[in-house]
C-alpha cells in the first residue's frame, strides 16, 4: 500500500485531525520518556561501576599516604634528617587525592543527569483514505510482506545515509490500519 501512495491537492475540508495541534505531550510520554529511562538505567549501572572503581582506588591510594604520613611523622619526632620534607610531600599528596577523589565524585554525580536535548520535528504526513477506496481494484488491496519489507530496507537506507540513526519498530504494530 505504501507504493500507492501519491501527493495530491489538499480535499476542500480537511479532517479535523490536520488541524490538531502536535502530539508532543503523547510523544514525550510514550517514546522519548520511556528512552530516557531505559538509557539512564544503563548509565547509572555505567556510573556505578566507575564510583566503585574510583572509591576503591583512591581510597587505597589515600590509606597508602596516610601509612606514610605516620612514619615520616614518627620519623620526624626523632629528628630523622629530610623527615620533615618528606611528611609536607606525603601530606601534599594526600590533600591532592582527596580533592581528586571528591572532584570525581561530584563528576560522577552529575553524570547521572540525564536530559533530552534538541528534540525537533522534522516532517509531518496527513495520509489520507483514496479516493476511490470503494473502488473493486482498490478495495481488495491486501498488504505485501514482500513489498513492505523491501519499502522499509530502501527507507532506511535512504535515511541512515543522511546522518539519521533509524530503528526498526515494524514488530511493534505502530502503524494505523483505516
Amino acid at each position: 500500500m505504501i507504493g500507492h501512495l501519491q501527493p495530491t491537492e489538499l480535499p476542500s475540508e480537511l479532517l479535523p485531525i490536520a488541524t490538531e495541534p502536535e502530539a508532543l505531550t503523547w510523544l514525550h510520554e510514550k517514546a522519548l520518556q520511556p528512552f530516557l529511562d531505559e538509557v539512564r538505567s544503563e548509565w547509572v549501572e555505567e556510573i556505578e561501576r566507575m564510583w566503585q572503581h574510583v572509591e576503591f582506588s583512591l581510597t587505597e591510594l589515600l590509606v597508602k599516604e596516610d601509612a606514610n604520613i605516620g612514619r615520616f611523622s614518627e620519623e620526624a619526632e626523632r629528628g630523622v634528617e629530610g623527615a620533615a620534607g618528606n611528611l609536607k610531600q606525603a601530606e601534599d599528596r594526600h590533600a591532592v587525592l582527596l580533592a581528586r577523589r571528591e572532584r570525581r565524585r561530584e563528576e560522577l554525580e552529575r553524570q547521572k543527569a540525564l536530559t533530552l536535548q534538541k528534540v525537533e520535528r522534522i516532517t509531518s504526513a496527513l495520509i489520507l483514505p483514496h479516493p476511490d477506496r470503494e473502488a473493486p481494484e482498490i478495495r481488495r488491496l491486501r498488504p505485501n510482506l514482500e513489498t513492505e519489507a523491501t519499502a522499509m530496507e530502501v527507507v532506511m537506507a535512504f535515511e541512515q545515509e543522511h546522518g539519521r540513526q533509524v530503528f526498526d519498530v515494524h514488530e511493534k504494530n505502530l502503524g494505523y490500519m483505516l
